[in-house]
């Protein structure tokens, strides 16, 4: 794969991963509500950080593993994808609110430590490395260290941007617009299964 198709392919999954419904996320949106973006803006980088370790450790066990291995988790990853497109889609058409509005009492102090706990301890990042990210990272890496840096930037560039711009938007309003999430999150939906679909073609028919 190119640079560019790797770049845009991070860049697309970056945009997936900002706006599914999470345990992240709603910690991230419910205490900007609660407090205001200057208080909660050190939150979007706090992924930079928890991600280190969980990359780390993901990689080198993957980097251990011969090229049929990884094109086998690269189709369960597929099938994660997919199943966690079918996920946001019962969401969206469920017709409930989508991230309910919870201010959890944490101090303003700390705030960054525990955006990377939260997200650190989400089982969702270990899985999505684990299979998704960390396959391709590795695959790229053994081709071109350059494709591989692209990807990581294309995904790390538009996530952190989509967890700023969520942060604004809980600033603003105050109150999410239901109508704005769900079409952010049949947008993702979308790629997701593209991308799912992709990884799939990638683990069964290199």
């Amino acid at each position: 794969m190119t640079v560019f198709s790797l770049l845009a392919q991070g860049a697309s999954l970056g945009f997936a991963a900002s706006v599914s419904p999470g345990p992240f996320l709603t910690y991230v949106i419910s205490q900007t509500l609660a407090r205001g973006w200057r208080q909660t803006f050190s939150l979007m980088f706090s992924p930079l950080l928890s991600d280190i370790p969980i990359s780390l450790t993901t990689i080198f066990v993957l980097n251990q593993l011969p090229a049929e291995a990884l094109r086998v988790i690269q189709a369960v990853g597929g099938l994660f994808v997919l199943w966690l497109a079918w996920g946001m889609l019962r969401a969206v058409r469920s017709g409930k609110a989508l991230i309910e509005e919870t201010a959890d009492p944490t101090p303003a102090r700390g705030m960054l430590l525990r955006g990377v706990l939260a997200s650190f301890l989400s089982p969702g990042a270990w899985i999505f490395w684990s299979t998704v990210t960390g396959p391709i990272v590795v695959n790229a890496w053994r081709e071109s260290p350059a494709a591989a840096l692209a990807f990581l930037f294309g995904f790390y560039a538009v996530f952190v941007t989509g967890l700023g711009v969520w942060i604004a938007i809980s600033h603003q309003a105050r109150r999410l617009d239901q109508r704005i999430i769900r079409f952010l999150m049949s947008v993702s939906v979308a790629i997701m299964v593209a991308f799912g679909a992709l990884l799939l073609k990638a683990g069964l028919f290199p």
